[in-house]
Parts: C-alpha cells; structure tokens; sequence
C-alpha cells in the first residue's frame, strides 16, 4: 500500500468479515515504529450495494446496522438502512448463485456510485462472488475474477468510446496487487 499510495476512500460491504478485513487493510498508526511514516486511515463508507450475494446461508446476513456502528466507530454508515437486514428477504440466487440476475443489477449500481464518487482513488472492499457479477460482464474473465481471501486486485475506470456517457472496468493491472 505504501508503494503506491493510499485511496481516497474506502467503501466497505456492511458485512462484519469485511469491514474486519478493511480495517485492517487500511490501518490509521499514528505512531509507527521508529523510521516509519504515521499511516492515516482514509474515510471509509459501509454501502450495500458492495455486500456479498444474498444467499441461503446465514453467513449472507448483515448485522443490525447499530452493532456494526459500534464495532466499527469510523466507518460511516449513512449508505446502509438502519435496523435489521433489509435485504435479506430478496435472495439473489435466480437463475443460479453464480449468475445472478438481481445481483448482477445491484453491481451495476454500485459501478454508477463509484462513478458519481469525486474521489478519483476508492478502495472497493467487498466478496468475490459479488466482484464477479461486477467485473465479468467488463470483460474481466474467470482467472481474474477468481480472487483468494483478503486478496486486492487493481480495476482502472475508463470511458468507453462508443458510448459517451457509458463507463465500464478495464484495464486491469498485473502488478501488485492493490486497491480495487
């Protein structure tokens, strides 16, 4: 992360593993070991629209939005419903998990925020399976999809020439592996 900086902002699935594993990806050390430069934490926003695929599972539910506020004190959490788990009752799962419908639209969502975001660096912490229903209809195929846990990969958005007002993930990069 030092290597090439750090994001603007980091915008979070609400779900409590990966709010853990931005926190910990994107620490604020106000006071580093002796040689080493303080690390400030950027902003981070919890929104839905980057939350795993509903499923079946229960491990697919979000905590109600009031622990998660005091577990995690500096996340801000204005992009997620107050209460209980308002999306936990629409399954993603036609026509199957790995090709949803629903949540291939709520990707497309969470691509039309981050482009309406004025940060032109943002940290996307989210779940392969709901970064697959993102990037793969980008032309990013299976190999890249396919992420290891708490694995960052970097995306660049570019507009598409053809269509003006369109924007899409390209260009990914086979460098480190960093902020996506």
């Amino acid at each position: 992360r030092q290597e090439v900086g750090s994001p603007q902002l980091v915008a979070v699935s609400p779900m409590t593993r990966t709010l853990q594993t931005a926190s910990l990806a994107f620490p604020d050390i106000p006071e580093p070991a002796a040689g080493r430069a303080p690390l400030v934490r950027p902003p981070f926003v919890a929104t839905s629209l980057a939350r795993e695929r509903v499923g079946n599972h229960s491990c697919d539910g979000r905590r109600e939005r009031v622990a998660l506020e005091g577990e995690f004190p500096h996340v801000d959490f204005s992009e997620v419903a107050d209460g209980a788990d308002e999306m936990w009752e629409h399954k993603e799962v036609e026509p199957d998990g790995m090709n949803s419908t629903a949540c291939g639209a709520r990707a497309g969502r969470l691509l039309a925020w981050l482009w309406r975001r004025p940060e032109p660096e943002i940290a996307v912490v989210s779940h392969w399976v709901f970064l697959s229903h993102l990037l793969r209809p980008h032309g990013l195929d299976d190999a890249f999809v396919q992420m290891g846990n708490a694995e960052m990969r970097f995306v660049t958005l570019q507009e598409r020439a053809a269509r003006p007002s369109s924007r899409s993930s390209s260009d990914s990069s086979s460098g480190p592996k960093q902020e996506l």
